[in-house]
C-alpha cells in the first residue's frame, strides 16, 4: 500500500495525525495480519527520526520517484484529493482511494466558508452559482488566486469521480461531495473502547446528583483562526459572567485569532481571571492541561468535516458541545449538546444546563466513552481500510491472471 500525505510528521495536524495511525497500524497488523506500507510525503524530516517507525516514508520523491514507487504499489490511498499523485495513479491504471478530510472535491478553497463575511457556505459550487465562488476566493486573494482555485475544480473532482474509492470521514462530507463509489470510515483515536460504562451507571447515586457544581472548567483546542468560531465561545464566558455564573475556560492553541481574542477578554472587568490561553501544548502537557476540564466546546463557525479533538476527548469520556452543523453533531450523537453556530447566548444556555443538571453532565461523559467505543476505535478503523485495500487488491489479482 503506498499512502501518499502531502503533509506529514513533524507538522501537527488532524490528518498528520490520521495518516500516522493508519501506517502504524496497517504495518503492525492491527486487527489482522501486516500490510507493507509506503508513506509518501512532502514535508521535511527536519529533526524527525523516520527510522523509528515500522514503515517506510519517502520524503519530497521527484517526479520519476513517485512513478516508481505508484507503479510498484497495489492500492495507493490518498490523504484528500492530491493532484499530481491522483492523475498519476488513474494513468498508471493504479486502484486509488481517496481519503476526503474536507471538501476540496465540492469548493474551490476547502473549507466551504464563504467570505469576506466568514459565514458557512450553502454550496455555491455544487448549484451551480459559480460567480459566487470566484467573488469569495477573490475578497482573500485576488481574482488571479480565485480564477485559478476555481479552473482546478473541474479536473479534480473528474479524477474523483474516477476513483476506485473516494472515503469520507463523516456521513455529512458524504453528503456534501456527491461523488460515485462513496463509503464513510469515520477515524479511530487511542484509547476508544477503553473503561467503558454500564447504562444503569450512568447518573450515579443520588448524592452525586444533587451536588451542584459551584464552577465549569471548560476547554477549546484547535488552531485559533476564523472558523473555528471561538470568539462566540468567549461571548459565551461573557454572558455567564454577567448571570453571576461561575465558568472557566482553557484556550489551547495558537493562531491569528489569539490577539483579538486577548482583547475580547481584556475589555470586560474580572474575565480574563476567568479565561487562560495555554498555547500550543502537545503529548503529556496536553493531556494534563485537558485533564482538568469538564468538558470540550468546539463552536465552529464552517462546517467542520468531522473531528480527532472531539472524538479523543469523549474517549476519556468527556461530554462536548458542538456547533449545530457540520461532522460535529454527528459524532457527537446522544453523547453531547448542541447550539445554532455563532450564537452565543444558545452557548451560554447549554453551559447553564449543564452546571445546573451535574447528573447530566455524568451521563453525557458516559455515554461519551460508551459511543467512542462503538465507533472511534483505532482498531476498526484500521480494519475497515485493510478490508478496502484487500479487495482493491484482490481484483486486480483477479484481473490479471484471467488476462
Amino acid at each position: 500500500i503506498l499512502i501518499y500525505s502531502h503533509s506529514f510528521a513533524p507538522n501537527i495536524g488532524g490528518v498528520e495525525t490520521y495518516a500516522m495511525f493508519l501506517a502504524k497500524g496497517l504495518t503492525q497488523g492491527v486487527g489482522a495480519h501486516a500490510v507493507d506500507v509506503t508513506l509518501v510525503t512532502q514535508t521535511p524530516k527536519d529533526k524527525f527520526n523516520d527510522g523509528e517507525l515500522p514503515f517506510a516514508v519517502v520524503r519530497r520523491p521527484g517526479l520519476g520517484q513517485l512513478v516508481r514507487i505508484i507503479r510498484h504499489s497495489e492500492v495507493v490511498h490518498l490523504a484528500g484529493p492530491v493532484m499530481a499523485p491522483l492523475l498519476l495513479s488513474v494513468i498508471l491504471r493504479k486502484p486509488v482511494v481517496i481519503e476526503h478530510h474536507g471538501y476540496q472535491a465540492s469548493c474551490p478553497n476547502g473549507l466551504l466558508l464563504f467570505q469576506p463575511m466568514g459565514t458557512a457556505c450553502p454550496d455555491h459550487f455544487m448549484r451551480h452559482e459559480y460567480m459566487k465562488c470566484l467573488q469569495c476566493n477573490a475578497s482573500e486573494s485576488g481574482w488571479f488566486t480565485s480564477a485559478k482555485l476555481f479552473l482546478l475544480m473541474w479536473p479534480r473532482r473528474w479524477l474523483c469521480r474516477h476513483a476506485s474509492v473516494n472515503l469520507c470521514i463523516s456521513h455529512h462530507v458524504d453528503r456534501r461531495l456527491q461523488l460515485p463509489h462513496s463509503t464513510v470510515v469515520y477515524y479511530g483515536v487511542p484509547g476508544a473502547g477503553e473503561n467503558t460504562v454500564a447504562p444503569d451507571d450512568y447518573t450515579g447515586s443520588a448524592s452525586e446528583q444533587s451536588t451542584r457544581p459551584l464552577s465549569m472548567s471548560l476547554a477549546f483546542l484547535g488552531r485559533l483562526v476564523h472558523e473555528k468560531g471561538v470568539p462566540t465561545l468567549v461571548e459565551a464566558i461573557q454572558l455567564l459572567q454577567a448571570k453571576g455564573r461561575l465558568a472557566t475556560l482553557m484556550i489551547i492553541g495558537d493562531g491569528p485569532e489569539r490577539p483579538h481574542l486577548e482583547a475580547m477578554a481584556n475589555e470586560t472587568p474580572g474575565l480574563r481571571k476567568r479565561i487562560s490561553f495555554a498555547g500550543s501544548l502537545q503529548e503529556e502537557a496536553l493531556r494534563d492541561a485537558l485533564k482538568s476540564a469538564d468538558l470540550l466546546v468546539m463552536p465552529s463557525v464552517n462546517e467542520e468535516p468531522a473531528g480527532l479533538v472531539i472524538m479523543e476527548q469523549m474517549a476519556q469520556g468527556k461530554p462536548v458541545i458542538v456547533s449545530d452543523h457540520g461532522g460535529g453533531p454527528e459524532l457527537a450523537g446522544d453523547a453531547g449538546l448542541k447550539f445554532p453556530p455563532s450564537d452565543a447566548a444558545a452557548l451560554a444556555e447549554c453551559l447553564e444546563r449543564l452546571a445546573d443538571e451535574p447528573a447530566l453532565l455524568k451521563e453525557l461523559g458516559a455515554r461519551a466513552r460508551n459511543r467512542a467505543a462503538a465507533f472511534f476505535t483505532l482498531e476498526r478503523m484500521v480494519e475497515e481500510h485493510r478490508k478496502i485495500f484487500e479487495g482493491l487488491a484482490s481484483g486486480v489479482a483477479s484481473r490479471t491472471s484471467t488476462s
